[in-house]
């Protein structure tokens, strides 16, 4: 039991060792996701952001592909003046 908790710090440990700024990067590349233009690109973002970041955090990457549709739902309404908005009320 300790042994792989301990792997799992370590494995953070090495994560943020070998990138300074891995919060930024992580955190731009969601950020490409949620914020793309259609939900085609916000799928290509998300396949790009799995192949980048598996190996950091494969905890992450398995995260978001199981709940990319329900973060995406937005995406489905339609933008009024730019905006992402509910039906008029």
């Amino acid at each position: 039991m300790g042994n792989s908790a301990l792997s799992g710090t370590c494995a953070k440990k090495r994560a943020h060792q070998g990138s300074p700024n891995l919060k930024k990067d992580v955190a731009d590349d969601l950020r490409s996701i949620f914020y793309a233009s259609s939900r085609k690109k916000a799928d290509e973002f998300a396949v790009t952001f799995a192949a980048k970041w598996e190996k950091e955090l494969p905890s992450a990457t398995k995260c978001l592909a199981n709940s990319l549709d329900a973060c995406l739902t937005s995406t489905l309404i339609p933008k009024r003046n730019g905006y992402r908005s509910g039906p008029p009320i």
